[in-house]
């Protein structure tokens, strides 16, 4: 009964509608109206649905640092064509997972080799008892030699005294017997001058001397060493060198400062030269390594076994590590030598879980050791790079991705579609596709996804589509592009169809007006599918009638359309019009 009452009332309003039109446009002297009317006919419906959207890239990657680190290296730039598993960018965490993963190998070592042990047949000989007895105190020595390399990467002064000649800074890589620096004694200096060969048969080494400061202090001194060639001449005589050494009092003698000697006995000889520090040590590196940090200066006094520098070297650490290793596996089989006993059950399940546990260890480092090489997971086009060298990486936890990466030969394009037309979508369809960038062309798609949910702006609810684009037209669709969509539904190869704007309401609800006498008469009819200009009609029409899509008036042109709003008149598109009806009741005469 309610639904009964709402036709009616359709059908009431068309009617007022029509017969106000009539009385607004057929006002005097503006003319009589006419009627834009259409045939209904039978013919081939075909139906599409229409939307448009943005082409975007249907392969796309972002690329995140897996550890922290520093970045050492980026071998992209946005626009870089890449292929999977290219190296992108490389980081340093100072080689903590380089040693984190020889850990685990060594460890993994061990335990494998006290599993072979433990599964060995229990006699063995005193041949390779020994042997093996020979191999660990190899083993110890090795250690040990290797421990006191690490140890010397904290490099101390040998002796107290000054810091001359530093060679290093942070951050230099030095190698194994290197030098990183000369300490100077101020304890016992040595002074060496020139005196005349014919004083040299007064003087011998062991001589007592004198040094004479610039203070007038006297200091006693002791000739070491005599020299056995001419150093040069003086006034046309030979020359010839002989060094002095005495014990510093303090400060007073620094290397460089001039002195007078009074050599032989009663200091009859006198001879001029530079005071320098006899005790100088040099000190090499221990290993092969990087400086991390000097603790002293250049002219620094400094005293016996503090710090002077450090130096890291993963290699030195790492074969005490692996000596370590060694020399565990290598008592574990001395041991199982010594004791035969056979190993129980549940002795070796715990080293095969043992085992097993250091080997997931082993897969895990090598992983994370991998993740300080950023790689490119497809192939592509990178779009955005936001790292650069010297950056601090973090891990992914929603910071901005290190690389982006969209394939430009993988395109989608998404289309919103309205929730009427929403059931006549499948995926699997064939969908042609057409944008302003490529006029004349058009490109294959298919239908891949049809959104579950919906956006609803102003009532109305719409749906995502994504379509796959078969072909890019050479490349020449790009990502960020508008294109239009248009899936193909059906076709119905012979329908009765009307024109769609003379189309009031959809399915058993709709309506059209025909002339009847030349007459506007509101019709019910059962509308079926329907494109944006043609309706299919299901029942309520026969072919040959005419229906109404729009009333003009002839001398402006304008009038009441019939239909959806915004739509053409059938007029503008076939249709025919026809004369309203004037007083004496003539019939129209339009043509379908």
């Amino acid at each position: 009964m309610k639904r009964t009452l709402t036709v009616i009332g359709i059908v009431v309003g068309l009617v007022l509608v029509l017969f106000v039109g009539h009385r607004l446009l057929a006002k005097p002297g503006t003319g009589a109206l006419e009627y834009a009317v259409a045939p209904v006919t039978y013919g081939a419906l075909s139906v599409d649905v229409t939307g448009s959207g943005t082409v975007q890239s249907a392969t796309t990657a972002n690329v995140y640092p897996s550890q922290a680190g520093t970045i050492t290296s980026v071998g992209v730039t946005v626009g870089s064509q890449v292929v999977a598993g290219q190296l992108l960018a490389t980081e340093s965490d100072g080689g903590k997972l380089e040693n984190q993963l020889l850990t685990a190998q060594a460890a993994l070592a061990a335990d494998q080799a006290s599993l072979a042990a433990a599964t060995q047949p229990p006699a063995a000989s005193q041949a390779q008892i020994t042997a093996q007895q020979d191999k660990v105190q190899l083993d110890q020595q090795r250690l040990t030699a290797d421990q006191q390399v690490v140890a010397g990467l904290t490099v101390t002064a040998p002796q107290s005294g000054f810091v001359q000649s530093l060679n290093v800074i942070p951050g230099q890589s030095v190698g194994a017997g290197q030098t990183l620096f000369t300490i100077a004694s101020p304890s016992v200096i040595t002074v060496t001058g020139n005196v005349f060969q014919f004083d040299l048969p007064s003087l011998s080494v062991g001589q007592a001397a004198t040094v004479q400061t610039d203070l007038g202090t006297n200091l006693p001194a002791t000739i070491t060493q005599i020299g056995n060639a001419a150093s040069g001449t003086v006034k046309g005589q030979p020359v010839f060198p002989v060094t002095v050494t005495l014990t510093n009092p303090g400060t007073e003698l620094n290397a460089g400062v001039d002195v007078v000697v009074l050599l032989g006995t009663p200091g009859i000889y006198i001879m001029n030269g530079p005071v320098t520090y006899s005790q100088v040590a040099a000190v090499t590196a221990p290993a092969t390594g990087t400086v991390d940090a000097v603790d002293a200066s250049s002219g620094q006094l400094v005293q016996a076994g503090s710090t002077v520098l450090t130096v890291s070297s993963p290699a030195a650490q790492q074969a005490v590590i692996q000596d370590q290793a060694t020399l565990s596996a290598d008592q574990a089989t001395l041991a199982t030598l010594l004791n035969p006993a056979p190993t129980t059950a549940a002795t070796l399940a715990s080293l095969q879980a043992r085992q097993a546990a250091d080997q997931s260890a082993v897969t895990e480092a090598e992983i994370a050791l991998a993740g300080l090489r950023m790689t490119s997971p497809i192939s592509g086009t990178v779009t955005a790079v936001d790292v650069a060298v010297g950056d601090n990486a973090a891990t992914a936890g929603g910071a901005t991705p290190a690389f982006s990466i969209e394939n430009p030969n993988a395109l989608q394009l998404v289309v919103p579609i309205d929730q009427t037309q929403l059931a006549q979508v499948a995926v699997g369809q064939a969908v042609q596709i057409t944008t302003d960038a490529l006029p004349g062309q058009t490109l294959p798609g298919t239908v891949v996804t049809i959104a579950p949910t919906g956006t609803n702006s102003l009532g109305v609810s719409s749906f995502d589509v994504t379509i796959n684009i078969n072909q890019n037209a050479g490349g020449s669709l790009k990502s960020g592009m508008a294109a239009n969509a248009s899936i193909h539904i059906t076709t119905i190869a012979h329908t009765l169809m009307v024109p769609a704007v003379a189309v009031s309401g959809s399915g058993s609800q709709a309506s059209v007006v025909v002339l009847v006498g030349g007459r506007p008469v509101v019709k019910k009819v059962v509308a079926g599918l329907s494109n944006t200009v043609d309706t299919q009609i299901i029942s309520g029409l026969s072919a040959g009638e005419r229906v109404v899509t729009a009333t003009v008036t002839p001398a402006t042109g304008s009038g009441l359309f019939f239909g959806g709003a915004g739509r053409k008149a059938a007029a503008g598109a076939g249709g025919a019009r026809t004369p309203a009806p004037r007083a004496t009741g003539g019939k129209g005469k339009g043509k379908g």
